[in-house]
């Protein structure tokens, strides 16, 4: 009896341990290795315009761009020396099966060089332009969105854990300005840390009030949404290597004279690929 109770505790002690496993995240950027990103994001977005009695327009959207970062040597205390291409691979807009144009979409095309502290990454440098620091904090964001988009908690964290944390957001064409109040919450639960790989599941909730006035004319839009997708980290090489993610969307705008509501769909997919340099 004792010998058939051993074998069924060593038999089920593997998953035991697995489920144990405790990993602290932290993203970091290797010596000597390039990062690339490329991120895919397609949108549907349907609107009605009630009040004047306009038909229903429906707008399609899709980008695709890559992020290039690629390290150096370490040198003095430790820091490794940064360049980053970004680059706008593709853009599409259609209106009602129509060619939109595409001018008004945020361009990524650009160079920076910057550093890494083993911490956190810097931008020092834009490629042909003087920038004060405040932008280059903001283009910071931008470039290394992928990594920065999850703040993983300091302490370790094994299968079933879950964290929230609240998330900037922009909506591609549908941007009003600063203003408003932008409340967007992700929460993040671990699934699985096996093969060298950990999986999140990712549940998005968004609620999102924004108020302009333009020529003496008030416009107010508000926004709630739902998403949900999920995310792979490389435990050995500490990096997220993809995040699948899709977000619907109900919103409704009211001013000018005129109201309008409408539902949209964002799906983003971003995978990284890591090679020597």
């Amino acid at each position: 009896m004792k010998k058939l109770l051993l074998i069924f505790t060593l038999g089920f002690a593997p998953a035991t341990l697995l489920a144990q496993k405790q990993v602290v995240f932290k993203p970091v950027y290797l010596p000597k290795t390039t990062y690339t990103d490329i991120r895919d994001m397609r949108m549907v977005m349907t609107m009605t315009q009630d009040s004047v009695g306009v038909g229903g327009i429906a707008i399609n959207m899709s980008m695709s761009s890559s992020n290039v970062i690629a390290t150096g040597s370490a040198v003095k205390n430790g820091m490794l020396p940064v360049v980053i291409d970004s680059h706008t691979l593709s853009r599409k807009a259609t209106m009602n099966g129509q060619d939109m144009p595409v001018g008004t979409l945020p361009n990524t095309d650009v160079k920076a060089y910057g550093r890494f502290d083993g911490a956190s990454l810097r931008i020092d440098s834009i490629a042909g332009q003087h920038l004060p620091d405040s932008m280059l904090t903001a283009i910071t964001k931008q470039l290394l969105a992928l990594q920065n988009t999850i703040k993983f908690p300091a302490k370790p964290l094994k299968v079933g854990n879950a964290f929230v944390q609240d998330t900037p957001f922009s909506i591609p064409m549908m941007q009003m300005g600063n203003n408003g109040k932008v409340t967007v919450t992700m929460t993040y639960k671990l699934l699985s840390t096996a093969n060298d790989t950990a999986v999140f599941d990712l549940v998005e909730n968004m609620r999102i009030t924004l108020d302009q006035t333009t020529s003496g004319q008030k416009i107010k839009m508000q926004m709630t949404g739902t998403g949900s997708g999920t995310v792979s980290y490389n435990i050995s090489k500490q990096y997220v290597a993809t995040m699948v993610n899709t977000l619907t969307i109900n919103f409704e705008m009211n001013g000018n004279g005129a109201s309008m509501k409408g539902q949209s769909t964002m799906i983003t997919n971003d995978r990284v690929a890591l090679s020597a340099n």
